[in-house]
């Protein structure tokens, strides 16, 4: 009987170490899955504060190409409106004038305009999109907009500066 008590005794024993050893390798692979999620926390705290600075600086371009855009549609007015009807009107009657006075002193062809062509940008108005968005990626869409704009304003005011030279030198 003692045998068999020892027997059962050591099995328990045997079953009792099988069972610490199991729980040993299970909290091991816990730990280890722990440190591999910290990680993964540590690396993704980086990339939200790498995304946070890049939006950040995404507004702040946002917001400079605004204040340019502003400033060329500014410019692009003042010229416009630097320029009175009077002054367009008077400056179209001389030409239409000196073109016929001329055309009948010279008996070649006839002039073929009367008066110089205005360019478009001294006529036509200029507006601004509204911004009407919500994420980063409409305030992108409207950076590019804005761009785009001002792009078009300052080809205006060339045009118009160019014009300017080549009928003040007539």
């Amino acid at each position: 009987m003692n045998k068999y008590l020892y027997s059962v005794i050591g099995s328990i024993i045997l079953g009792l170490c099988f069972w610490l050893w199991v729980q040993h390798n299970t909290i091991s692979n816990l730990r280890a899955d722990n440190q591999a999620q910290a990680q993964t926390i540590t690396k993704q705290s980086a990339v939200i504060s790498e995304l946070k600075s890049q939006a950040k600086e995404n507004e702040r371009f946002t917001l400079e190409l605004s204040k340019q855009e502003s400033e060329s549609r500014n410019k692009a007015n003042e010229v416009i409106k630097s320029i009175s009807m009077q002054e367009k009107a008077l400056m179209l009657i001389i030409a239409t004038l000196l073109a016929l006075s001329l055309s009948s002193c010279v008996k070649t062809e006839p002039v073929t305009t009367a008066c110089p062509i205005l360019p478009a940008a001294f006529i036509s108005h200029l507006d601004k999109t509204s911004f009407n968005g919500s994420t980063y990626g409409d305030v992108t869409q409207y950076a590019v907009i804005l761009k785009r704009e001002r792009d078009i304003c300052l080809n205006r005011i060339d045009k118009i500066r160019e014009w300017q030279v080549e009928h003040a030198q007539h």
